[in-house]
Protein backbone atom coordinates (compact mmCIF):
# COMPACT_ATOMS: atom_id res chain seq x y z
CA UNK A 1 0.00 0.00 0.00
CA UNK A 2 0.97 3.64 -0.06
CA UNK A 3 1.00 6.16 2.83
CA UNK A 4 1.21 9.59 1.54
CA UNK A 5 1.91 12.86 4.09
CA UNK A 6 2.14 16.49 2.55
CA UNK A 7 1.92 19.62 3.69
CA UNK A 8 0.96 21.38 1.23
CA UNK A 9 3.03 24.11 -1.09
CA UNK A 10 5.53 23.47 1.03
CA UNK A 11 8.79 22.26 2.06
CA UNK A 12 9.16 19.09 4.54
CA UNK A 13 9.96 15.88 5.70
CA UNK A 14 8.60 12.62 6.29
CA UNK A 15 9.88 10.58 9.12
CA UNK A 16 8.84 7.14 9.73
CA UNK A 17 10.09 4.79 13.20
CA UNK A 18 9.07 1.23 13.94
CA UNK A 19 9.53 1.33 17.68
CA UNK A 20 7.22 2.26 20.38
CA UNK A 21 9.53 5.59 21.05
CA UNK A 22 8.46 9.14 20.35
CA UNK A 23 11.32 11.08 20.51
CA UNK A 24 12.67 12.26 17.42
CA UNK A 25 15.80 10.83 17.29
CA UNK A 26 14.01 7.55 17.01
CA UNK A 27 12.68 8.68 13.41
CA UNK A 28 14.03 8.53 10.27
CA UNK A 29 13.68 11.68 7.93
CA UNK A 30 13.45 11.63 4.41
CA UNK A 31 13.35 14.81 2.92
CA UNK A 32 10.55 15.82 0.87
CA UNK A 33 12.48 18.89 -0.95
CA UNK A 34 9.90 22.13 -2.30
CA UNK A 35 7.26 19.17 -3.48
CA UNK A 36 6.41 19.20 0.11
CA UNK A 37 5.34 15.76 -0.62
CA UNK A 38 6.38 12.64 0.51
CA UNK A 39 5.68 8.87 -0.19
CA UNK A 40 5.96 6.16 1.52
CA UNK A 41 5.76 2.81 -0.15
CA UNK A 42 4.87 -0.76 0.75
CA UNK A 43 3.53 -0.34 3.98
CA UNK A 44 0.46 -1.72 6.61
CA UNK A 45 -1.87 0.56 9.08
CA UNK A 46 -0.56 3.97 10.07
CA UNK A 47 -0.76 5.89 12.91
CA UNK A 48 -0.01 9.59 12.15
CA UNK A 49 1.54 12.27 14.43
CA UNK A 50 0.82 15.77 13.63
CA UNK A 51 4.28 17.88 14.50
CA UNK A 52 3.34 20.76 17.49
CA UNK A 53 1.53 24.09 15.96
CA UNK A 54 3.15 26.03 18.74
CA UNK A 55 6.53 24.54 19.57
CA UNK A 56 10.32 25.53 18.07
CA UNK A 57 10.39 23.70 15.29
CA UNK A 58 13.81 21.56 14.82
CA UNK A 59 16.13 21.24 11.60
CA UNK A 60 17.23 17.32 11.47
CA UNK A 61 19.28 17.64 9.08
CA UNK A 62 22.05 20.28 11.23
CA UNK A 63 20.29 19.18 14.96
CA UNK A 64 19.51 23.05 15.64
CA UNK A 65 16.47 24.44 17.11
CA UNK A 66 14.55 26.97 15.00
CA UNK A 67 13.55 29.55 18.24
CA UNK A 68 10.53 31.36 16.33
CA UNK A 69 7.18 28.99 17.36
CA UNK A 70 4.92 28.45 14.48
CA UNK A 71 1.75 30.63 13.83
CA UNK A 72 -1.71 28.48 14.12
CA UNK A 73 -2.39 28.07 9.99
CA UNK A 74 0.85 28.42 8.61
CA UNK A 75 3.55 26.42 8.15
CA UNK A 76 7.48 27.08 8.22
CA UNK A 77 9.37 26.24 5.15
CA UNK A 78 11.63 23.59 5.36
CA UNK A 79 11.14 23.01 8.65
CA UNK A 80 7.74 21.57 9.05
CA UNK A 81 7.60 17.38 9.17
CA UNK A 82 4.98 15.13 9.16
CA UNK A 83 5.86 11.76 11.02
CA UNK A 84 4.43 8.80 9.81
CA UNK A 85 4.90 5.96 12.69
CA UNK A 86 4.06 3.25 10.61
CA UNK A 87 4.53 -0.41 11.06
CA UNK A 88 7.06 -3.20 9.18
CA UNK A 89 9.34 -0.52 8.18
CA UNK A 90 12.31 -1.13 9.97
CA UNK A 91 15.39 0.26 11.29
CA UNK A 92 17.60 -3.23 11.31
CA UNK A 93 18.09 -2.53 15.28
CA UNK A 94 19.27 -5.91 16.50
CA UNK A 95 16.51 -7.81 18.53
CA UNK A 96 18.58 -11.36 18.56
CA UNK A 97 19.46 -12.35 22.35
CA UNK A 98 22.18 -14.15 22.33
CA UNK A 99 22.52 -17.42 23.94
CA UNK A 100 24.97 -16.24 26.65
CA UNK A 101 22.17 -13.52 27.66
CA UNK A 102 20.28 -13.20 30.87
CA UNK A 103 16.78 -11.85 28.96
CA UNK A 104 14.29 -9.84 31.44
CA UNK A 105 11.56 -8.99 29.61
CA UNK A 106 8.06 -11.55 28.67
CA UNK A 107 9.02 -10.47 24.78
CA UNK A 108 13.31 -10.98 25.25
CA UNK A 109 12.22 -14.12 26.33
CA UNK A 110 9.74 -15.03 23.50
CA UNK A 111 12.98 -13.74 21.28
CA UNK A 112 15.21 -16.23 22.61
CA UNK A 113 13.08 -18.86 22.27
CA UNK A 114 11.50 -18.15 19.12
CA UNK A 115 15.34 -18.46 17.93
CA UNK A 116 16.21 -21.67 19.36
CA UNK A 117 13.59 -23.61 17.74
CA UNK A 118 14.54 -21.88 14.17
CA UNK A 119 18.34 -22.67 15.17
CA UNK A 120 17.91 -26.62 16.74
CA UNK A 121 18.90 -28.23 13.35
CA UNK A 122 21.03 -26.10 12.42
CA UNK A 123 24.07 -28.42 12.34
CA UNK A 124 22.88 -31.28 9.84
CA UNK A 125 19.82 -28.99 7.90
CA UNK A 126 21.81 -28.29 4.26
CA UNK A 127 23.56 -25.26 4.34
CA UNK A 128 21.67 -24.20 1.27
CA UNK A 129 18.44 -24.23 2.91
CA UNK A 130 16.59 -21.80 4.94
CA UNK A 131 15.40 -22.65 8.52
CA UNK A 132 12.05 -24.78 9.57
CA UNK A 133 10.98 -23.53 12.76
CA UNK A 134 10.96 -26.88 15.50
CA UNK A 135 6.66 -26.82 16.44
CA UNK A 136 7.13 -28.08 19.32
CA UNK A 137 10.00 -28.23 22.30
CA UNK A 138 10.44 -30.47 25.55
CA UNK A 139 10.19 -33.82 23.47
CA UNK A 140 13.19 -36.35 23.27
CA UNK A 141 14.19 -37.21 19.65
CA UNK A 142 12.84 -40.67 19.94
CA UNK A 143 9.41 -39.18 19.29
CA UNK A 144 10.03 -38.48 16.06
CA UNK A 145 6.65 -37.70 14.83
CA UNK A 146 6.75 -34.44 17.77
CA UNK A 147 10.55 -33.44 17.68
CA UNK A 148 11.22 -33.96 14.07
CA UNK A 149 8.06 -31.41 13.20
CA UNK A 150 8.18 -27.96 11.62
CA UNK A 151 4.41 -26.70 10.98
CA UNK A 152 3.92 -24.12 8.13
CA UNK A 153 1.63 -22.44 10.44
CA UNK A 154 4.06 -21.80 13.32
CA UNK A 155 6.72 -20.92 10.53
CA UNK A 156 4.22 -18.45 9.00
CA UNK A 157 3.06 -17.04 12.37
CA UNK A 158 6.67 -16.69 13.89
CA UNK A 159 7.75 -14.59 10.66
CA UNK A 160 4.33 -11.95 12.03
CA UNK A 161 6.16 -11.76 14.90
CA UNK A 162 9.62 -11.59 14.00
CA UNK A 163 9.04 -8.99 11.47
CA UNK A 164 6.86 -6.58 14.48
CA UNK A 165 9.72 -7.12 16.69
CA UNK A 166 12.11 -5.71 13.74
CA UNK A 167 14.15 -9.04 13.27
CA UNK A 168 13.60 -8.89 9.57
CA UNK A 169 16.61 -10.46 8.91
CA UNK A 170 15.03 -13.73 10.57
CA UNK A 171 11.85 -12.97 10.02
CA UNK A 172 12.89 -13.30 6.03
CA UNK A 173 14.86 -16.91 6.85
CA UNK A 174 11.49 -18.23 7.63
CA UNK A 175 9.92 -16.70 4.47
CA UNK A 176 12.37 -17.98 2.02
CA UNK A 177 11.81 -21.26 3.64
CA UNK A 178 8.53 -20.94 2.83
CA UNK A 179 9.07 -20.04 -0.93
CA UNK A 180 11.85 -22.94 -0.92
CA UNK A 181 8.90 -25.48 -0.19
CA UNK A 182 6.53 -24.09 -2.74
CA UNK A 183 9.57 -24.37 -5.33
CA UNK A 184 10.14 -27.95 -4.87
CA UNK A 185 6.80 -29.37 -3.96
CA UNK A 186 6.27 -32.53 -6.47
CA UNK A 187 3.59 -30.48 -8.13
CA UNK A 188 4.96 -27.10 -7.25
CA UNK A 189 1.81 -24.94 -7.96
CA UNK A 190 2.16 -22.84 -5.15
CA UNK A 191 0.42 -25.34 -2.20
CA UNK A 192 2.29 -26.14 1.03
CA UNK A 193 1.68 -29.11 3.23
CA UNK A 194 1.22 -29.08 6.75
CA UNK A 195 4.27 -29.67 8.17
CA UNK A 196 7.65 -31.03 7.09
CA UNK A 197 10.97 -32.32 8.46
CA UNK A 198 13.00 -29.96 9.67
CA UNK A 199 16.63 -31.21 9.87
CA UNK A 200 15.88 -30.93 5.91
CA UNK A 201 13.54 -29.66 3.92
CA UNK A 202 14.00 -32.16 1.04
CA UNK A 203 13.40 -36.10 0.79
CA UNK A 204 16.64 -37.69 -0.02
CA UNK A 205 15.62 -39.96 -2.57
CA UNK A 206 12.66 -38.36 -4.37
CA UNK A 207 14.44 -35.05 -4.15
CA UNK A 208 11.37 -33.01 -3.61
CA UNK A 209 10.38 -31.53 -0.22
CA UNK A 210 10.27 -33.67 2.61
CA UNK A 211 6.51 -33.73 3.90
CA UNK A 212 5.75 -34.77 7.44
CA UNK A 213 1.67 -34.28 7.29
CA UNK A 214 0.14 -33.77 3.94
CA UNK A 215 -2.84 -32.18 4.80
CA UNK A 216 -2.98 -28.90 2.37
CA UNK A 217 -5.55 -26.62 4.40
CA UNK A 218 -7.18 -23.67 3.25
CA UNK A 219 -5.86 -22.25 6.83
CA UNK A 220 -2.46 -22.82 6.86
CA UNK A 221 -2.10 -21.97 3.27
CA UNK A 222 -3.64 -18.61 4.10
CA UNK A 223 -1.39 -17.78 7.17
CA UNK A 224 1.65 -18.55 5.12
CA UNK A 225 0.26 -16.14 2.34
CA UNK A 226 -0.45 -13.73 5.06
CA UNK A 227 3.48 -13.87 6.69
CA UNK A 228 4.60 -13.63 3.07
CA UNK A 229 2.80 -10.15 2.39
CA UNK A 230 4.15 -8.93 5.82
CA UNK A 231 7.63 -10.19 4.22
CA UNK A 232 6.89 -8.12 1.26
CA UNK A 233 5.76 -5.09 2.55
CA UNK A 234 8.86 -5.16 5.10
CA UNK A 235 11.52 -5.90 1.95
CA UNK A 236 10.03 -4.94 -0.98
CA UNK A 237 10.91 -8.04 -2.05
CA UNK A 238 8.27 -8.91 -5.12
CA UNK A 239 9.16 -13.06 -4.72
CA UNK A 240 7.40 -12.89 -1.39
CA UNK A 241 4.31 -11.14 -2.82
CA UNK A 242 4.40 -13.71 -5.33
CA UNK A 243 4.87 -16.72 -3.31
CA UNK A 244 1.68 -14.97 -1.15
CA UNK A 245 -0.28 -14.84 -4.62
CA UNK A 246 0.21 -18.68 -5.28
CA UNK A 247 -0.97 -19.50 -2.27
CA UNK A 248 -4.08 -17.39 -2.26
CA UNK A 249 -4.59 -18.35 -6.26
CA UNK A 250 -4.62 -22.12 -5.10
CA UNK A 251 -7.45 -21.79 -2.94
CA UNK A 252 -9.30 -19.57 -5.06
CA UNK A 253 -8.99 -22.17 -7.52
CA UNK A 254 -9.28 -25.01 -6.15
CA UNK A 255 -11.74 -24.48 -2.65
CA UNK A 256 -14.01 -21.61 -3.46
CA UNK A 257 -17.96 -23.41 -3.31
CA UNK A 258 -21.05 -21.17 -4.29
CA UNK A 259 -23.54 -23.52 -3.07
CA UNK A 260 -25.01 -22.70 0.64
CA UNK A 261 -23.39 -20.41 2.40
CA UNK A 262 -20.64 -19.99 -0.10
CA UNK A 263 -16.92 -19.43 1.03
CA UNK A 264 -14.00 -21.97 0.80
CA UNK A 265 -14.04 -25.20 1.81
CA UNK A 266 -11.05 -27.28 4.36
CA UNK A 267 -8.81 -28.64 1.39
CA UNK A 268 -7.05 -32.37 1.10
CA UNK A 269 -6.85 -34.46 4.21
CA UNK A 270 -5.13 -37.56 3.58
CA UNK A 271 -4.95 -36.98 0.27
CA UNK A 272 -8.82 -37.00 0.07
CA UNK A 273 -10.46 -33.68 -0.61
CA UNK A 274 -12.35 -32.56 2.57
CA UNK A 275 -15.57 -30.75 1.56
CA UNK A 276 -16.20 -29.51 5.02
CA UNK A 277 -15.68 -25.19 5.08
CA UNK A 278 -14.19 -23.97 8.39
CA UNK A 279 -14.86 -20.82 9.67
CA UNK A 280 -11.62 -20.30 10.77
CA UNK A 281 -10.05 -21.19 7.53
CA UNK A 282 -12.48 -18.40 5.74
CA UNK A 283 -11.17 -15.68 8.26
CA UNK A 284 -7.92 -16.42 7.70
CA UNK A 285 -8.15 -16.65 3.71
CA UNK A 286 -10.51 -13.00 4.50
CA UNK A 287 -7.61 -11.55 5.68
CA UNK A 288 -4.86 -12.75 3.07
CA UNK A 289 -7.44 -11.83 0.58
CA UNK A 290 -8.01 -8.01 1.83
CA UNK A 291 -4.27 -8.16 2.52
CA UNK A 292 -3.69 -8.78 -1.86
CA UNK A 293 -6.09 -6.47 -2.54
CA UNK A 294 -4.65 -3.54 0.05
CA UNK A 295 -1.06 -4.24 -1.97
CA UNK A 296 -2.09 -5.32 -5.42
CA UNK A 297 -5.19 -2.74 -6.09
CA UNK A 298 -7.17 -6.07 -8.24
CA UNK A 299 -10.49 -6.08 -7.26
CA UNK A 300 -10.51 -10.02 -7.69
CA UNK A 301 -8.89 -10.09 -4.39
CA UNK A 302 -11.86 -7.90 -3.13
CA UNK A 303 -14.53 -10.27 -4.26
CA UNK A 304 -12.58 -13.37 -2.96
CA UNK A 305 -12.70 -10.96 0.63
CA UNK A 306 -16.51 -10.59 0.52
CA UNK A 307 -17.07 -14.20 -0.68
CA UNK A 308 -15.28 -15.67 2.42
CA UNK A 309 -16.91 -12.93 4.61
CA UNK A 310 -20.32 -13.98 3.12
CA UNK A 311 -19.39 -17.54 4.67
CA UNK A 312 -18.53 -15.94 8.00
CA UNK A 313 -21.42 -13.90 8.72
CA UNK A 314 -23.60 -16.89 7.60
CA UNK A 315 -22.05 -18.72 10.43
CA UNK A 316 -23.29 -16.24 13.33
CA UNK A 317 -25.71 -18.09 15.38
CA UNK A 318 -28.49 -15.22 16.04
CA UNK A 319 -30.27 -17.10 18.07
CA UNK A 320 -27.65 -16.69 20.52
CA UNK A 321 -28.61 -13.06 20.88
CA UNK A 322 -27.36 -10.91 22.90
CA UNK A 323 -24.68 -13.11 23.12
CA UNK A 324 -24.20 -14.60 20.08
CA UNK A 325 -20.86 -16.56 18.28
CA UNK A 326 -19.56 -18.21 15.02
CA UNK A 327 -20.16 -21.99 14.85
CA UNK A 328 -17.10 -23.91 13.60
CA UNK A 329 -18.26 -24.46 10.02
CA UNK A 330 -20.22 -26.98 7.93
CA UNK A 331 -20.50 -30.64 7.75
CA UNK A 332 -19.16 -32.82 5.12
CA UNK A 333 -22.35 -31.51 2.57
CA UNK A 334 -20.75 -27.96 2.47
CA UNK A 335 -23.70 -26.31 3.43
CA UNK A 336 -25.73 -27.85 6.63
CA UNK A 337 -24.22 -26.08 10.17
CA UNK A 338 -21.82 -28.33 11.99
CA UNK A 339 -22.87 -27.46 15.92
CA UNK A 340 -20.41 -29.01 17.83
CA UNK A 341 -18.07 -28.26 19.08
CA UNK A 342 -17.85 -24.64 19.07
CA UNK A 343 -14.20 -23.07 19.05
CA UNK A 344 -12.60 -20.01 20.37
CA UNK A 345 -10.49 -19.34 17.22
CA UNK A 346 -13.93 -18.85 15.29
CA UNK A 347 -15.29 -15.98 17.92
CA UNK A 348 -11.40 -14.18 18.70
CA UNK A 349 -10.31 -13.97 14.99
CA UNK A 350 -13.19 -12.72 13.48
CA UNK A 351 -13.07 -9.63 15.81
CA UNK A 352 -9.27 -9.53 14.63
CA UNK A 353 -9.85 -9.86 11.10
CA UNK A 354 -12.69 -7.14 11.20
CA UNK A 355 -14.49 -9.75 9.08
CA UNK A 356 -18.49 -8.64 10.74
CA UNK A 357 -20.06 -6.33 12.33
CA UNK A 358 -18.47 -4.54 15.31
CA UNK A 359 -21.50 -5.47 17.52
CA UNK A 360 -21.05 -9.35 16.05
CA UNK A 361 -17.61 -9.24 17.43
CA UNK A 362 -18.55 -7.89 20.71
CA UNK A 363 -21.19 -10.69 21.17
CA UNK A 364 -18.72 -13.46 19.96
CA UNK A 365 -16.52 -12.31 22.51
CA UNK A 366 -18.78 -11.81 25.70
CA UNK A 367 -19.95 -15.05 24.83
CA UNK A 368 -16.53 -16.49 24.90
CA UNK A 369 -15.80 -14.91 27.89
CA UNK A 370 -19.04 -17.10 29.41
CA UNK A 371 -18.55 -20.24 27.55
CA UNK A 372 -14.85 -21.07 26.91
CA UNK A 373 -13.17 -19.39 30.04
CA UNK A 374 -11.07 -22.35 32.02
CA UNK A 375 -8.95 -21.90 34.83
CA UNK A 376 -5.57 -23.25 35.88
CA UNK A 377 -4.23 -23.61 39.71
CA UNK A 378 -1.31 -22.87 40.64
CA UNK A 379 -0.91 -23.66 44.36
CA UNK A 380 -1.61 -20.20 45.45
CA UNK A 381 -4.09 -18.84 42.98
CA UNK A 382 -6.29 -19.41 40.24
CA UNK A 383 -5.51 -18.34 36.72
CA UNK A 384 -7.96 -17.63 33.89
CA UNK A 385 -7.20 -18.72 30.58
CA UNK A 386 -9.37 -19.81 27.65
CA UNK A 387 -10.10 -23.31 26.08
CA UNK A 388 -10.04 -24.21 22.24
CA UNK A 389 -13.91 -25.15 22.28
CA UNK A 390 -16.82 -25.75 24.55
CA UNK A 391 -16.32 -29.55 24.33
CA UNK A 392 -12.78 -29.17 25.38
CA UNK A 393 -11.21 -28.89 28.92
CA UNK A 394 -8.58 -26.84 30.16
CA UNK A 395 -6.56 -23.42 29.20
CA UNK A 396 -5.36 -23.52 25.69
CA UNK A 397 -2.70 -20.96 25.73
CA UNK A 398 -2.71 -20.28 22.10
CA UNK A 399 -6.40 -19.28 22.35
CA UNK A 400 -5.75 -17.44 25.42
CA UNK A 401 -3.32 -15.13 23.44
CA UNK A 402 -5.65 -14.17 20.44
CA UNK A 403 -8.56 -13.91 22.79
CA UNK A 404 -6.46 -11.33 25.15
CA UNK A 405 -5.43 -9.22 21.55
CA UNK A 406 -9.25 -9.44 20.40
CA UNK A 407 -10.18 -7.90 24.35
CA UNK A 408 -7.48 -5.62 23.78
CA UNK A 409 -8.29 -3.92 20.73
CA UNK A 410 -11.85 -4.18 21.48
CA UNK A 411 -11.74 -2.06 24.63
CA UNK A 412 -12.34 -5.25 27.02
CA UNK A 413 -9.58 -3.87 29.48
CA UNK A 414 -10.53 -6.33 32.46
CA UNK A 415 -10.82 -9.56 30.70
CA UNK A 416 -7.48 -8.83 28.71
CA UNK A 417 -5.10 -7.88 31.72
CA UNK A 418 -6.80 -11.18 33.30
CA UNK A 419 -5.52 -13.54 30.08
CA UNK A 420 -2.25 -11.49 29.90
CA UNK A 421 -1.81 -12.63 33.53
CA UNK A 422 -2.32 -15.78 32.61
CA UNK A 423 0.42 -15.44 30.03
CA UNK A 424 2.98 -13.93 31.98
CA UNK A 425 2.29 -16.98 34.33
CA UNK A 426 2.44 -19.57 31.98
CA UNK A 427 5.76 -18.68 30.69
CA UNK A 428 7.47 -17.90 33.72
CA UNK A 429 6.03 -20.86 36.15
CA UNK A 430 3.43 -23.51 34.28
CA UNK A 431 4.46 -27.36 34.05
CA UNK A 432 7.17 -28.50 31.79
CA UNK A 433 7.81 -24.50 30.94
CA UNK A 434 11.22 -23.30 30.27
CA UNK A 435 11.04 -19.80 31.09
CA UNK A 436 11.37 -18.84 27.81
CA UNK A 437 8.62 -19.94 25.52
CA UNK A 438 4.52 -20.63 25.74
CA UNK A 439 3.34 -24.45 26.59
CA UNK A 440 0.16 -25.52 24.43
CA UNK A 441 -1.52 -25.55 27.77
CA UNK A 442 -0.40 -25.04 31.04
CA UNK A 443 -2.82 -28.35 31.90
CA UNK A 444 -1.35 -31.78 32.11
CA UNK A 445 -4.73 -32.89 30.80
CA UNK A 446 -6.20 -30.30 28.60
CA UNK A 447 -8.38 -31.59 25.53
CA UNK A 448 -9.54 -29.30 22.28
CA UNK A 449 -12.45 -31.39 21.57
CA UNK A 450 -10.53 -33.46 19.54
CA UNK A 451 -7.88 -34.50 21.54
CA UNK A 452 -5.13 -33.44 23.86
CA UNK A 453 -3.14 -30.33 24.28
CA UNK A 454 0.50 -31.17 24.69
CA UNK A 455 2.00 -29.73 27.82
CA UNK A 456 5.25 -28.80 25.72
CA UNK A 457 6.41 -25.63 24.85
CA UNK A 458 4.37 -24.31 21.57
CA UNK A 459 6.25 -22.09 19.13
CA UNK A 460 2.99 -20.54 17.55
CA UNK A 461 1.64 -20.45 20.83
CA UNK A 462 4.55 -18.11 21.82
CA UNK A 463 4.38 -16.24 18.59
CA UNK A 464 0.24 -15.50 19.45
CA UNK A 465 1.40 -14.57 23.35
CA UNK A 466 4.56 -12.43 21.98
CA UNK A 467 1.59 -11.05 19.47
CA UNK A 468 -0.94 -9.94 22.23
CA UNK A 469 1.75 -8.75 24.58
CA UNK A 470 3.18 -6.33 22.20
CA UNK A 471 -0.39 -5.13 21.67
CA UNK A 472 -0.58 -4.85 25.51
CA UNK A 473 2.40 -2.49 25.39
CA UNK A 474 0.61 0.07 23.06
CA UNK A 475 1.52 -1.71 19.96
CA UNK A 476 -1.78 -1.78 18.42
CA UNK A 477 -0.50 -2.64 14.59
CA UNK A 478 0.71 -6.36 16.22
CA UNK A 479 -2.76 -7.74 15.30
CA UNK A 480 -1.51 -10.19 12.58
CA UNK A 481 -5.21 -10.47 10.51
CA UNK A 482 -5.26 -7.16 10.74
CA UNK A 483 -5.95 -6.12 6.46
CA UNK A 484 -3.56 -3.73 4.63
CA UNK A 485 -4.34 -0.85 2.75
CA UNK A 486 -3.30 2.79 2.50
CA UNK A 487 -4.11 5.64 3.94
CA UNK A 488 -3.12 9.28 2.68
CA UNK A 489 -2.61 11.95 4.92
CA UNK A 490 -2.87 15.62 4.15
CA UNK A 491 -2.88 19.02 5.73
CA UNK A 492 -4.20 22.27 5.22
CA UNK A 493 -5.21 25.57 6.77
CA UNK A 494 -5.14 23.65 10.39
CA UNK A 495 -7.16 20.47 9.05
CA UNK A 496 -5.89 17.31 8.68
CA UNK A 497 -7.60 14.93 5.64
CA UNK A 498 -7.77 11.36 5.93
CA UNK A 499 -8.49 9.22 3.06
CA UNK A 500 -8.63 5.46 2.42
CA UNK A 501 -9.64 2.75 -0.17
CA UNK A 502 -13.77 2.35 -0.47
CA UNK A 503 -14.67 -1.08 0.32
CA UNK A 504 -18.12 -2.26 -0.17
CA UNK A 505 -20.04 -2.89 2.73
CA UNK A 506 -17.94 -1.66 5.15
CA UNK A 507 -17.80 0.71 7.64
CA UNK A 508 -15.13 3.16 9.35
CA UNK A 509 -14.24 4.58 12.46
CA UNK A 510 -11.72 7.18 13.33
CA UNK A 511 -9.66 6.84 16.78
CA UNK A 512 -7.37 9.63 17.89
CA UNK A 513 -5.29 10.62 20.96
CA UNK A 514 -2.61 12.46 21.97
CA UNK A 515 -0.93 9.47 23.79
CA UNK A 516 -0.17 6.16 21.71
CA UNK A 517 0.47 4.72 24.89
CA UNK A 518 -2.91 4.88 26.41
CA UNK A 519 -5.54 1.37 26.50
CA UNK A 520 -7.08 1.68 22.95
CA UNK A 521 -10.32 1.88 24.64
CA UNK A 522 -9.35 5.39 25.99
CA UNK A 523 -8.96 7.43 22.68
CA UNK A 524 -11.60 9.32 20.95
CA UNK A 525 -14.02 6.90 18.97
CA UNK A 526 -15.58 8.84 15.79
CA UNK A 527 -17.54 6.39 13.75
CA UNK A 528 -17.77 7.84 10.07
CA UNK A 529 -20.22 5.21 8.37
CA UNK A 530 -19.41 4.08 4.85
CA UNK A 531 -17.72 6.78 3.79
CA UNK A 532 -13.79 6.71 3.38
CA UNK A 533 -12.85 10.27 4.02
CA UNK A 534 -12.98 12.16 6.92
CA UNK A 535 -11.10 15.55 8.32
CA UNK A 536 -10.36 16.39 11.47
CA UNK A 537 -10.61 20.68 11.65
CA UNK A 538 -8.79 20.84 15.37
CA UNK A 539 -6.03 21.64 15.49
CA UNK A 540 -3.90 20.52 18.15
CA UNK A 541 -0.56 19.99 18.40
CA UNK A 542 0.05 16.18 18.81
CA UNK A 543 -2.46 13.60 17.50
CA UNK A 544 -2.44 10.20 16.63
CA UNK A 545 -5.22 8.62 14.15
CA UNK A 546 -6.19 5.25 13.63
CA UNK A 547 -8.51 4.49 11.02
CA UNK A 548 -10.30 1.10 11.68
CA UNK A 549 -12.21 -0.92 9.13
CA UNK A 550 -15.58 -2.85 10.74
Amino acid sequence: GIVEGRERGQSGKVAFCDKEILHPDAFLDLGCGGSGQGIVTGLRRVIVLLPPRHAAATNRKNDTAISTPLIPGTLRPRTCRLLLKLVFVTVGFAGVVAANAQPDTFLDRIDRFIIQQMTNFDSVRPTSQEPLIQTYAGYDPTNSDAYYRGDIYDQSVAICYLLERGQTARGRELADAILFLQKHDQIPDGHLHAAYCPTNLLDATTGFTSVKDPAISAGNMSWAGIALARTFVVTGDSNYLGGALQCANWIRNNLRHDDGPGGFSWGIDTGHYAPQRSTEHNIDFYALAMDLYGLTFDTNWLNMADHARNFVTAMYNTNGAPNGFYWIGTVYDGVTINQSPIPADAQSWSTLATVDSFDHATNALMWMDSHLDAWCWNGTNWHKGIKFSNTGTGVDSLQTASAAMACLLTGRSTNAQALVETLRWIQCCATNSDGYGIVASPCTNAVSGWGPIPNQPYTAACAWAGLAMLVAEGRLTANPLESIFHVSISRSDGAVSLSWPAFPLHSYDILWSTNVMISISNWTHVPVGQTNRWVDTDSRCEKFYWVRMQ
